[in-house]
């Protein structure tokens, strides 16, 4: 190494702390021996380094300890509570979507050849997954019938997928007006 060649500061603070190899430590001693500019930075980031070592550690309170803790404890619940509200939504949404998919199903809307084409492009799980689907429309049909049967009828079908949308945004606005009037308050 060179004089013209500096030790960059960040090396010379890992020779002051010990962190350095011996062949560095020997190679920088070297260095530092015929350079001047590196001998002053050295002396300041060691005269740097005493200064920190020397303050007076700074002690608090076991109540201010208690408090810090409470503190950061609160703010994980929070979100993780915040992460929970959104899945709900995300959940109830997703529910809605399954029920309007399969109303356009059994209405013939959607035609279930279609389907069957993607399931031929979906993994071995989808295929498999489609049975169970199946069974679990079947029996969801069978339910909506006996206890919503006025949504089977003619023409109703605008009026039930009408319904369940306008149920869903009110819900999702309702969520949302929750959330802007909680942040507000606090």
């Amino acid at each position: 190494m060179t004089v013209e060649n500096h030790i960059p500061e960040d090396e010379l603070q890992g020779f002051v702390d010990g962190r350095l190899g011996v062949e560095r430590v020997k190679a920088l001693e070297t260095h530092v021996k015929g350079c001047l500019e590196c001998q002053r930075s050295l002396e300041t980031i060691r005269q740097i380094d005493g200064a920190l070592h020397g303050m007076a550690l700074e002690r608090t309170s076991a109540a201010f300890t208690v408090s810090v803790l409470q503190r950061l404890a609160l703010s994980s619940a929070k979100r993780r509570t915040s992460f929970f509200a959104n899945a709900a939504s995300l959940f109830a949404s997703l529910i809605v979507l399954a029920v309007l998919l399969s109303v356009f199903i059994w209405t013939g809307v959607i035609d279930t050849t279609q389907i069957a084409g993607a399931q031929l492009l979906g993994s071995e799980v989808i295929a498999k997954g489609g049975q169970a689907v199946s069974e679990s429309v079947s029996w969801l049909e069978s339910w909506l019938r006996t206890y919503f049967s006025f949504a089977f009828g003619k023409g109703s079908l605008q009026v039930s997928v009408s319904v369940v949308v306008v149920a869903m945004v009110l819900a999702l606005v309702d969520h949302a007006a929750r959330r802007r009037l909680s942040q507000k308050i606090r």
